[in-house]
């Protein structure tokens, strides 16, 4: 039978940079023997976890992959499975969304994959949660968040999410030897090539990080200032969420990030400073006993120590009413690389009030 090795995130790990960069390298990975499989449209392999995974608030997403049958969806995947599956071959899949799997989900999801591999081997990267919070609520704002953020409230939710239960499930499952946990060092952010490098000396293959000029935001996330997060958030309330838009107001919505990462300025939105030492004591154990059950070493300890900066403000400064207005002239500057016209957006609904108008750029 065949072996498969399955990235599982966890999610802000890198996973869209991952993800892009395997799917564009099929080819070479084909050369090395490697299957990274098509199941959606998108570069991962999503649709197979949400065969599995309970409904739970992900209506759009399961619409964009096609699961909103889920029995009709996995009996697709076992097709395509029966019929792309060789004796002998090596698979690579990738879904951040697995390691949201409940231990029944896992075991149902394990047990079909069993019918085609012998072998099921895990890598999992995990991130501090210091910075795991403000990186989920930028996420959630570039998606479609209209509300801001609760640092109390969303850490309080946020902070059952255990890294150490994740490791601990799937082991429990095929055995430590089978799965590899990796630290999510913060200054992969500005070097996606050590950590392409990283996940490659992990799992066997060789495929190179993209060139400069090729490097776009839909090859990693945009990150967005503390400023521009906080623009967003007013602005989503007239945009299309991108899991119900069409092709063409996704187009814009992308565009749409990437002027608003030009026009806006100053720091990157972080945990506020009197929350930090909560965190840290709140899940300082368990993440000890995470890198030492992963084998420890300089980069577990590395991972251990990061801290955001100590200076960083309780509260972000309020973005003034006069702000807005200049970054709303600089979107909508006639000379800018940026053109929305009102014919652009097609049919699809607007998530917005019914008497809501939208911005006069977006006119």
């Amino acid at each position: 039978m065949a072996s498969l090795t399955l990235h599982i995130g966890t999610r802000k790990t890198g996973t869209t940079f991952l993800q892009h960069t395997l799917a564009d390298s099929r080819e070479v990975l084909a050369e090395q023997g490697v299957t990274y499989p098509v199941m959606s449209r998108q570069p991962t392999h999503t649709r197979l976890i949400f065969t599995f995974l309970a409904s739970k608030g992900d209506g759009p997403r399961r619409r964009a992959y096609n699961v909103l049958d889920q029995e009709a969806a996995l009996a697709e995947i076992d097709a395509q499975l029966a019929q792309e599956v060789e004796p002998g071959s090596r698979w690579l899949m990738s879904s951040e969304t697995a390691a949201r799997l409940t231990e029944p989900e896992m075991t149902a999801m394990l047990e079909f994959l069993g019918k085609y591999f012998d072998s099921v081997r895990v890598i999992v990267y995990f991130r501090r949660q210091e910075f795991l919070i403000e990186s989920f609520y930028s996420q959630l704002v570039k998606v479609d968040r209209t509300q801001k953020m609760n640092w109390d409230a969303d850490y309080a939710t946020f902070s059952g999410r255990s890294l150490l239960g994740i490791y601990e499930q799937w082991v429990g499952a095929l055995g430590a030897d089978a799965v590899t946990a990796r630290p999510y060092l913060e200054s992969f952010k500005s070097n996606s090539a050590a950590l392409l490098a990283d996940f490659c000396s992990h799992t066997g293959i060789d495929v190179q990080p993209p060139a400069a000029e090729d490097t776009t935001t839909r090859r990693a996330n945009p990150r967005l200032s503390a400023e521009g997060i906080e623009f967003l958030v007013a602005l989503n309330s007239f945009l299309p969420h991108p899991f119900d838009a069409n092709d063409a107001e996704l187009k814009i919505r992308r565009a749409l990030l990437d002027r608003i990462m030009a026009v806006t300025a100053g720091p990157p939105l972080q945990i506020p400073g009197r929350l930090v030492p909560e965190v840290k004591a709140h899940f300082g154990p368990d993440n000890q006993r995470l890198a030492e059950l992963a084998g420890g070493g300089p980069e577990w300890e590395e991972w251990l120590e990061q801290s955001p900066p100590a200076d960083v403000l309780d509260e972000p400064p309020a973005l003034r009413p006069e702000r807005v207005v200049e970054i709303l002239r600089a979107l909508s500057h006639p000379e800018g690389p940026l053109d929305l016209k009102q014919e652009d957006w097609g049919s699809t609904a607007i998530n917005e009030p019914p008497k809501r108008r939208r911005p006069a750029f977006l006119r």
